[in-house]
């Protein structure tokens, strides 16, 4: 800790007191103890007037007792021991202007001290403000345009200080999130993620997207904000994501909104309109980190391969994938296809009465979804091995096992096939359906097998044996 933060916690002690509508209460001491802190030498008050912003729930003004010729207390610095300071007002629709975030919350009392956002007022012979316009127009007069420095100014009097603010409008991206709480019960969350302070008729989305061909180009794999275990997809303009996000929105201003609040009184939910400078934009998301699968972007198959297929790939030029042993991983095809594709799987042999098995997935305990292989080919060598081991291969294109978890859904193979090289010594059994050796459980699969030309046939793929 600096030396500046030292002498704050020593010189000033924070006595946090609101004021509303005439009524006196102390929040961090008794009426006791502000006199015996003003008998210890604490006899200068420092007023902070939110001027138009509330501390809580209705307070609009505090004050601390500090010592002459001593620094005031910055709002938002936390006395490390006491955990007590002045705290930030708030205010709808505003923010407090040449406004200082800090970074991460070791950097909050260096921001605090840092504000540039309070400015010293007129104050009349009885301590109260004097201001100038009438209505929506009336302001605080100042003393000075400068800010009040809480690193060098020094308490000689009792003061006020006001803050200023400046109207902000924003576009704000929001995602929901089911959560259950120890009772079991599930409640949606609203989570605000990013946010996007603008001017009156801007438009959003050349924040959200990166640009093709010199135009904003709406796919996945061109959005532009990361959040850390989240894949963004799309973006609506309500919670149930029912309306696409126009591409043209802009920022409409200051308008009416409908919102559910409950009332402290009945305890019961009712509706008010308040006006809003906030626009909300609703994300479409996968939970963790997905890749985003094109044809400039094509990722080595893992047994734990996260994928989000955004239009259709030719794997032509593609390494080849190796068949896997197991898949728990998961594949979005969202209606695209995947095509032109050989998997190799290994001669292997085994002992005593065992078997070797052969597929592009393995053990399924996966997701794959919406999506067509097309010209996709197992090809698998089952010939005697130079060992002289005999074994019994089994052949299935798909899987030859699922597990509990695994799942294919709306999955259709077109063109594709299993070609084997084999000699006497092997035998060679394919698989239920030429897809998996072990049948699924209900429900866990939906395939159709198709070939050109051909009325689908869901019970084949093509065997061929060189």
């Amino acid at each position: 800790m600096n030396k500046l933060l030292k002498k704050i916690l020593v010189v000033a002690t924070v006595l946090v007191v609101s004021l509303t509508a005439g009524i006196f209460s102390a929040c961090s001491y008794g009426l006791d103890q502000e006199q015996k802190k003003k008998q210890e030498g604490y006899n200068c008050t420092v007023t902070y007037d939110a001027n138009g912003g509330t501390y809580g729930s209705n307070s609009s003004i505090t004050y601390a007792l500090v010592k002459e010729n001593s620094l005031a207390p910055a709002p938002g610095y936390v006395d490390g021991k006491t955990q007590s300071g002045v705290p930030v007002p708030t205010r709808r629709n505003y923010q407090l202007v040449n406004e200082t975030k800090p970074a991460n919350d070791d950097e909050k009392n260096a921001a605090a001290i840092a504000s540039k956002s309070w400015f010293q007022a007129k104050t009349d012979d009885n301590g109260n403000i004097v201001y100038e316009g009438e209505g929506e127009n009336k302001t605080p007069v100042l003393v000075t345009g400068t800010p009040w420095n809480f690193a060098k100014d020094r308490v000689t009097e009792d003061i006020t200080l006001v803050a200023q603010w400046t109207k902000v409008y924003k576009f704000i991206l929001c995602l929901t999130e089911e959560v259950v709480g120890e009772d079991g019960v599930v409640t949606v969350q609203e989570k605000e993620v990013r946010s996007y302070t603008v001017n009156p008729g801007a438009t959003i989305a050349d924040k959200l997207y990166d640009k093709k061909d010199n135009a904003i180009f709406r796919r996945a794999d061109y959005i532009r904000p990361k959040i850390t275990n989240y894949t963004f997809l799309d973006f609506y303009m309500d919670e149930a994501l029912t309306t696409q996000m126009p591409m043209d929105l802009v920022h409409p201003g200051t308008y009416t909104q409908e919102v559910t609040v409950i009332d402290p009184e009945t305890n019961q939910e009712v509706t008010q309109t308040v006006e809003t400078n906030d626009v909300k934009i609703y994300v479409k998301y996968l939970k963790g980190k997905f890749d985003l699968i094109s044809q400039n972007n094509i990722k080595p198959l893992t047994e734990k391969s996260q994928w989000y297929l955004v239009e259709n790939v030719d794997l032509t030029s593609a390494n080849a994938w190796t068949n896997l042993t197991s898949f728990t991983g998961t594949i979005y095809g969202n209606g695209f296809t995947m095509s032109n594709m050989t998997v190799t799987t290994l001669a292997m042999n085994v002992q005593g009465g065992g078997y070797n098995t052969h597929s592009i997935f393995g053990k399924m305990n996966g997701v794959i979804e919406n999506i067509t292989f097309e010209n996709f080919t197992l090809k698998v060598d089952t010939q005697y091995g130079a060992s002289g081991i005999i074994g019994e291969q089994r052949l299935s294109f798909f899987a030859y096992n699922f597990g509990a978890k695994g799942l294919l859904d709306n999955v259709t193979l077109k063109d594709c096939a299993i070609v084997r090289k084999a000699d006497n010594y092997y035998t060679a059994t394919v698989g239920v359906n030429s897809m998996w050796y072990e049948a699924p459980s209900e429900n866990q699969a939906t395939v159709t097998v198709m070939e050109t030309g051909v009325t689908p046939n869901p019970t084949s793929v093509k065997i061929i044996t060189e």
